[in-house]
């Protein structure tokens, strides 16, 4: 019934387009012009991997609740290599640095910029955060602190310039320090002597800051940059502002960066520099992904082209057919932008994807009615009996095909990764629509342009040709022996798909030569800065100390960020140290600030300077060659302060000692204070650091504040065989690599379950791709089964239709664990492909054995053949474009799918007609049986 009604449909339709092609083309046309307006003006991209997943999931509403209230998380990086040769360049450093103070201020000019950091005030930064320094500089500087007390213990000038010549000649007797930490000592104590000269200089009623003048240079704070860990790449954080009207969200933003660092540039060729970031990458992916999805649909056109101009010997035709694939993809492009809106990254290979389907429902139109056309008179009515003809025949077979395919590719729909489901729909969609187009356009189209005799080069001379008979006879004649050496080779290679396992690094599919994703690499090898990293939001201070401990006791944490730069893993020992020299300041501390402490008002500081002025000229012979540079600045200061004190009149320089004794105990004040705010136990709070640096991890919703802790991984080199294959090579141990995320985020989730990242995002979102597929893949195998098996109504016919894909799926996977490529998120996307392509096959080779039982090789004859072999070639070229992209996850993809529509044809072509040569002769067996026994009855 179902047979005879299709038959039926077919029939009337065949003769509506031979009789009015017209209408026909006129209609389809207004409906693709239409459709390509409404997309030119409507459609839009979505380059945001988060916008492919659904909010639904509670690892997404985590990441979506960093990404919403946390500043600086989607921050561009600026980085600039400051190294020559892999070591440091101080010459670089300080031209470095003066680019970034050039730079910074231009970028925050910028309308797409919201603000650039490049470092901070370091007066802005509490004292307490002593205890955030590396060791070495924390040692330096309670080395500092403690000789202080040399200031607070000295209640006058004069007691402390005694003091300070007793430590500096103890310090060179016993050898304590070297040579260029006696002269800093030595120029320290030249600024002390130019500090009391300026007081004694300047009038009475004016007031001097001694600390300012008496600090050394060197000791004063000066603009920290941001640097990388190893303080090899210097950092220029940038909050970009999202443009509207554009492809993507950023692309202004970065096309107005990127034009700045071209100007630096030319003033800085020497100075490598360059711009990244998630955002930065998901943006050049999709440029990168555009351009290769245009190129790739270039250059399949034009195979696909040759191929058929080659095959059919004609221009016309593969024309015609081409046209009418550019009407069904601009109607695809139509109902994508009325349904879904947007193209994103694994839905924009959609138009690929249908050159390589779609036009195989014109090869198979176009082959079978090349065949009969001569069987018919040279006329419209001639025309029409043979696409009457034609449409009977591999009518059926068409509709079941796309009707599968449309089917497998659908299944992707009911999974939670709308970037896969999306793809699915607008894939599943189009093949449908091309079917009607090639249904519909391609016919009248022909029966415009060639419906004569003439048009059509007769088969039997043609010279060229992609499919003969006599290249499948000898597997068929041999069924047994065919069959039996497919088996082990299947097997063999499924055993092979069974070590496969799931690759989730993305690092590894992103495009060749694009400078974001060089410079993230770089940030990550060069700059020991990993920008993937996890995630844990607290909401107060103590539960952030407390979590921060946990973590830090994780085998597979490297280090925190985030707001736990307020809590450095070595804190307590360090508030251990600085406890022991407050205890052993504490006397002088207080004395500092007791009232009435007194002081001689310039004679015995007078008698210090000259002493000491004699000390220096008596030693100036014995004093060794590396301190005679310091000390010769020494007396010079001393010649200064005491020339300024003898020329001033007694009572003026009375009054000016009496204030030098007054501001040395403001110095002295400060300077306790200072000593005991930094010599505090307290725990360290975001009021401890500049805005620009703990912004980007505090919080504020709802009047309460969250904080956010940066968790980064341990991620070894490991030189080994990575047991991929036959080819081994070295072992992958990135951030995203099997072996370093899987256990990360294991043992991230053991405290605190709620962990949330990009890092974590990509691990749940690869998850969720390979499930999505393997739902999918599932789901595909039931529902394509049961379509076929309401069109063959038999379950040996439904099997056999089964067969080549599931044969090719194995191979498939199989080559692949041969050369060492394991599945990924962008070529997982073959289960459901290659089930609903492949199954095309079958089915059409099934629906010809039907038709004809005799004929061999079965189910190959009919022009069968031929177009089963032109529509698997068509496919594999439309997937092997893409390996001309240089996205590598595209690129892979092509490679994958090729490999698999390969497998499956050859399936096609030896497997399923031996099935049916032994089903065949199975059959005739037993009817030669029971004619024999009938005989002999």
């Amino acid at each position: 019934m179902l047979e005879r009604f299709r038959h039926r449909i077919l029939t009337h339709w065949s003769r509506l387009v031979s009789r009015h092609p017209w209408w026909i083309l006129i209609a389809s046309f207004i409906i693709a012009f239409i459709c390509i307006g409404y997309t030119l003006n409507t459609l839009t991209f979505k380059p945001n991997r988060n916008d492919l997943i659904s909010e639904k999931l509670s690892w997404n509403q985590n990441f979506i609740l960093w990404q919403k209230n946390f500043p600086g998380n989607a921050d561009f990086i600026i980085a600039i290599d400051t190294w020559t040769n892999n070591l440091p360049d101080r010459d670089k450093l300080r031209r470095s640095k003066k680019l970034v103070d050039a730079l910074g201020p231009k970028l925050n000019k910028l309308a797409f910029v919201s603000n650039a950091v490049w470092g901070f005030d370091p007066t802005e930064v509490s004292p307490h955060t002593i205890r955030l320094l590396p060791p070495n500089e924390f040692e330096n500087k309670l080395g500092e602190i403690k000789r202080s007390r040399v200031l607070l213990n000295s209640q006058t000038p004069a007691v402390l310039v005694n003091n300070v010549v007793k430590q500096i000649r103890q310090s060179q007797s016993n050898q304590e320090l070297d040579s260029d930490q006696l002269n800093e000592q030595i120029d320290s104590f030249a600024g002390l002597i130019t500090a009391f000269k300026t007081r004694m200089e300047t009038p009475a009623t004016e007031q001097v800051d001694l600390y300012a003048i008496a600090t050394p240079e060197s000791a004063l704070p000066k603009w920290e940059y941001l640097m990388t860990r190893n303080q090899r790449l210097m950092i220029i954080r940038i909050t970009p502002v999202e443009s509207k009207g554009a492809l993507t969200p950023y692309e202004t933003a970065i096309k107005s960066i990127r034009n700045e660092l071209a100007l630096a540039r030319q003033q800085h060729p020497d100075i490598e520099m360059g711009l990244t970031g998630i955002d930065v990458v998901e943006t050049d992916e999709t440029d990168a992904a555009n351009r290769d999805s245009m190129k790739a649909s270039i250059v399949a056109s034009i195979l696909i082209a040759g191929l058929l101009i080659t095959s059919f010997h004609s221009i016309k035709s593969p024309l015609l057919m081409l046209l009418t694939l550019g009407i069904g993809i601009s109607w695809t492009f139509g109902y994508l932008t009325l349904t879904i809106g947007h193209l994103q990254l694994i839905s924009v290979i959609f138009t690929v994807i249908l050159l390589g389907l779609g036009i195989d429902f014109g090869i198979h139109i176009t082959t079978r009615f090349e065949l009969v056309r001569h069987d018919y008179p040279d006329t419209i009515d001639g025309f029409a009996q043979s696409i009457t003809n034609t449409f009977e025949t591999i009518g059926p077979g068409l509709v079941t095909g796309a009707i599968t395919t449309a089917a497998a590719l659908a299944t992707t729909m009911f999974t939670d990764y709308a970037g896969v489901a999306e793809m699915g729909q607008i894939a599943s969609a189009g093949i449908i629509l091309c079917l009607i187009a090639m249904f519909a356009v391609y016919p009248s189209l022909l029966r415009l342009v060639k419906y004569r005799h003439k048009h059509i080069t007769p088969i039997d001379t043609r010279v060229i040709d992609f499919f003969k008979e006599h290249w499948i006879m000898p597997f068929v004649k041999q069924p047994v022996v065919t069959l039996s050496i497919a088996a082990l080779i299947t097997a063999a290679a499924g055993f092979a798909i069974a070590q496969m396992k799931f690759d989730y690094n993305l690092l590894e599919l992103l495009p060749e030569d694009v400078p974001s994703v060089e410079w993230q690499r770089k940030i990550t090898e060069e700059g020991d800065q990993s920008i993937y990293f996890g995630v844990s939001i607290v909401d107060s201070l103590e539960k952030a100390r407390a979590r921060s401990e946990e973590f830090r006791k994780l085998p597979t944490v490297a280090s925190l960020g985030g707001i736990s730069l307020l809590m450095p893993p070595d804190d307590e020992q360090k508030i251990k140290q600085l406890m022991e020299v407050k205890e052993e300041l504490q006397p002088a501390l207080t004395a500092v600030f007791k009232e009435g402490r007194g002081g001689d008002n310039g004679p015995g500081l007078m008698e210090q300077m000259t002493g000491l002025r004699t000390l220096l000229t008596t030693a100036s012979y014995s004093i060794p060659q590396e301190l005679r540079s310091s000390t010769g600045k020494l007396n010079d200061a001393l010649i200064h302060f005491m020339a300024t004190v003898n020329k001033l009149p007694e009572n003026e320089r009375n009054a000016r000692f009496k204030v030098l004794q007054g501001d040395y105990e403001t110095w002295q004040k400060t300077t306790a204070g200072l000593i005991d705010e930094t010599l505090s136990d307290a725990p360290l709070t975001e009021e401890d650091l500049p805005d620009e640096i703990i912004n980007p991890y505090v919080a504020t919703i709802n009047g309460s504040k969250l904080y956010a802790i940066e968790i980064y991984p341990k991620t070894p080199v490991v030189e080994e065989d990575s047991g991929g294959g036959i080819m081994g090579g070295k072992e992958d141990t990135g951030p995203l690599s099997e072996a370093v995320l899987k256990p990360f985020i294991y043992e991230m989730r053991w405290v605190d379950e709620n962990v949330t990242g990009v890092i974590v995002q990509i691990y749940e979102s690869g998850a969720l791709i390979w499930m999505s597929y393997l739902d999918a893949g599932a789901i595909a195998l039931v529902l394509v089964f049961a379509l076929l098996w309401i069109d063959f109504r038999t379950l040996k016919d439904t099997s056999l239709c089964l067969l080549p894909v599931c044969v090719g799926f194995a191979l498939t996977f199989g080559i692949l664990y041969l050369v060492g490529i394991q599945i990924n998120p962008a070529n997982i996307i073959v289960l459901p492909l290659m089930f609903g392509i492949g199954v095309d096959a079958g089915v059409h080779i099934l629906h010809r054995y039907k038709q004809d039982r005799y004929t061999r090789p079965l189910g190959l004859s009919g022009g069968v053949g031929k177009g089963v072999s032109l529509t698997s070639y068509t496919t594999m070229i439309g997937f092997g474009s893409l390996m001309v992209s240089s996205h590598k996850g595209m690129a892979g993809l092509g490679f994958v799918m090729m490999l698999g529509i390969g497998m499956t044809l050859m399936a096609c072509w030896m497997i399923l007609p031996t099935c049916l040569e032994l089903r065949t002769r199975h059959r005739e067996k037993r009817t030669a049986e029971k004619v024999a026994s009938r005989a002999e009855g």
